[in-house]
């Protein structure tokens, strides 16, 4: 069993490493597991060998059920294994307080609990149970081993099918405020206070590790399914070897989910039960037991623009037949770049707009989750021209802004600086002049002061570098001499987006983003400026969606913009 390893201090004592060596496990459950009839009002109970911290502890996203639907959580949280008052820790007890329907199994996944002293679990733990007065008696069994890495060409047909893995996988969260200085979380929160979300995508990068796979039966595998039901989950051993014992006969979807990391939130590796090798999930009728049911866990890996434009097309033509595609973006996650060194990404945004309908349709493509969004267009997107069907790729995009800066670039600030893509008519307040289709590669030297950003043109069609220029607007351009605050691109936006100005003589400037109520969330310029073009990133990752107010403040006046965040 491959063993955590942890950075510990030169100071630490001996006995303290030891005492870290020792991997957090459950050692027991109520009810155990394979139980039958269990009550209907039931407080199940997980006992830990090892103590968590008294408070502020995330326990509970590292915990998932099935099937939802046939529950309703009425509290949760962690406590002493006596009913007396808690020494410090161990609380070595979590429980969630559950009324289950009659005569239906039940599993519970859990990975990633960490302990007082910081050991994780080393493997996930599953329990399965049921409210029926007998289990079903057959037995499946097979092996999960990992797969070439990275091979698989992604067809239409396989990414609907991904994509409807990430819902299967919600889990429950305490509120933030549950902190330390909070004592809310024990003896539990209520339902209405757990935000639901959902594990996160990582690319390939982790170490094989079957240690952190979990085997599932599922009752389908299509996208039409707005909520996936587990019927039963297991873990295979060190060699890779599963069993489930009890199952019921019926039909069957045998899945196996690998994660990236200890922190049991990543699914970094993935694989289903194909029995023609046609690469397509196949189903499994059970009516006798089951042997040798092999499952290859293959990486999530990052595609082109193009790889699945197709099927983004055809997504949206759904929607509304004959929308015509205006914009193409990567989408990043905080503090991360968007675009990988091949022009890959793990999230593509396709835009449509049907002038017809005057409506906008927003395709969200990733390896395990598509995403469909209509909604009515902002002002110049009803004016964007269509892509043209044989734009250079983001792949080639990349290639040609590494050769015109963005290799000097990266040199300059290390080689894994955030970079963002997005390619349409797009709306800037520094672009090139239309009418121009073009690729837009954003390098930024960071997310904090001081920060520098290069930002690399390049024509849709031909892949030649175009120069850029600040678009004012009339009114702007009547007032030569003056500082200028123009429009934040992109907007909307998902997390980060650029706020430029432009001042007329060198002074203090001030540069400040409210929320719609006008609390101010953020100062992104307090101080000396230089003059001439300024440019500033803003990341707004965990702030809510919705409208921000950005103001510029120079030589006593005053300039106030809107932008919108997704």
């Amino acid at each position: 069993m491959k063993k955590l390893v942890f950075v510990i201090a030169l100071a630490c004592l001996l006995a303290a490493v030891e005492a870290r060596a020792q991997a957090l496990t459950i050692v027991s459950t109520d009810p155990p597991q394979g139980a039958v009839s269990v009550p209907l009002s039931k407080k199940v109970v997980f006992k830990l060998n090892k103590g968590l911290p008294p408070f502020g502890t995330q326990f509970a996203d590292k915990f998932l059920w099935s099937p939802e639907d046939s529950t309703q959580l009425s509290t949760f949280g962690h406590d002493c294994e006596s009913t007396g008052p808690c020494a410090p820790p161990p609380l070595v007890l979590i429980f969630f307080t559950l009324d289950h329907t009659p005569n239906t199994d039940f599993s519970f996944i859990a990975y990633g609990v960490v302990a007082d002293d910081g050991s994780r679990m080393e493997r996930p733990f599953v329990l399965n149970y049921t409210t029926a007065p007998t289990h079903g008696t057959r037995r499946i069994s097979g092996t999960v081993a990992f797969g070439a890495r990275g091979v698989i060409t992604r067809t239409a047909q396989r990414l609907q099918m991904e994509a409807a893995l990430r819902r299967t996988f919600t889990r429950v969260q305490p509120r933030r405020e549950g902190t330390a200085q909070s004592p809310s979380l024990r003896p539990g929160l209520s339902p209405a206070e757990t935000p639901a979300t959902t594990l996160r995508l990582a690319a390939s990068s982790q170490d094989d590790d079957l240690n952190r796979t979990v085997v599932l039966l599922m009752d389908a595998y299509t996208l039409e399914a707005t909520e996936w039901t587990v019927r039963a989950a297991a873990v295979p051993d060190e060699t890779g070897t599963f069993t489930f014992n009890g199952v019921r006969d019926g039909t069957y979807w045998p899945v196996a989910i690998n994660f990236a990391t200890e922190d049991g939130e990543t699914i970094g590796s993935y694989g289903f039960y194909d029995a023609d090798g046609d690469f397509e999930p196949d189903s499994l009728s059970v009516n006798g037991d089951q042997t040798d049911i092999d499952l290859d866990l293959f990486g999530l890996r990052p595609f082109t623009a193009q790889e699945n434009l197709a099927l983004a097309t055809l997504r949206a033509e759904a929607e509304a037949p004959g929308q015509r595609l205006i914009k193409i973006q990567a989408v990043g996650d905080f503090l991360s770049t968007a675009v990988f060194a091949d022009g890959t990404a793990m999230n593509w945004r396709y835009t449509f707009y049907d002038p017809s309908q005057n409506q906008v349709t927003v395709v969200d493509v990733a390896p395990i989750n598509l995403s469909v969004t209509t909604r009515t267009p902002f002002p110049a997107e009803t004016t964007q021209a269509a892509l043209p069907p044989g734009l250079i790729g983001s792949n080639t995009a990349l290639q040609i802004a590494e050769q015109n800066g963005g290799q000097a670039f990266r040199n300059q600030y290390g080689a894994d600086v955030p970079v963002f893509m997005q390619a349409g008519d797009l709306d800037l307040a520094f672009r090139p002049l239309p009418p121009r289709l073009f690729w837009q590669v954003n390098y930024i030297s960071g997310f904090t002061d001081p920060r520098e950003e290069l930002i690399v043109f390049i024509d849709l069609e031909t892949g030649a570098v175009l120069d850029g220029v600040f678009v004012g607007t009339e009114e702007e351009a009547e007032r030569p001499g003056t500082s200028r605050l123009f429009q934040n691109a992109p907007n909307p936006f998902t997390d980060v987006t650029t706020l430029r100005f432009d001042m007329a003589g060198p002074g203090l400037a001030s540069l400040r983003v409210y929320n719609a109520i006008g609390q101010e969330v953020a100062v992104l310029v307090d101080g000396y400026r230089a003059a001439g073009p300024q440019a500033v990133a803003w990341n707004a990752a965990g702030l809510p969606a919705g409208v921000y107010f950005y103001r510029l403040d120079v030589a006593g006046a005053t300039q106030t913009r809107a932008m919108i965040r997704h």
